[in-house]
């Protein structure tokens, strides 16, 4: 592999990963939802569920992602580094 993430060291690609399932479940769910409302035949039904079912997935991926986002956090310091 070229190892970007190691090259590209201005990216946060943990935030990366996270937005991209977050905007997939979105968009999976609205395309859904659409589908199911415009168009009654069982094809479109059928089509709807699967990407009501990827939706929950991409969801799901963004749920677990958001906790190794916020361990790679570390807080500030509270105290001066200098003696005073």
């Amino acid at each position: 592999m070229l190892g970007l993430h190691l090259q590209l060291t201005f990216i946060h690609w943990g935030w990366t990963t996270f937005i991209r399932a977050l905007i997939g479940a979105v968009a999976f769910i609205v395309t859904a939802i659409i589908v199911l409302v415009s168009r009654p035949d069982g094809a479109a039904v059928a089509g709807g569920v699967a990407s009501i079912l990827t939706g929950i997935l991409f969801g799901y991926d963004a749920y677990t992602i958001l906790p190794s986002i916020r361990k790679s956090h570390t807080a500030a310091p509270t105290e001066p580094t200098e003696g005073i």
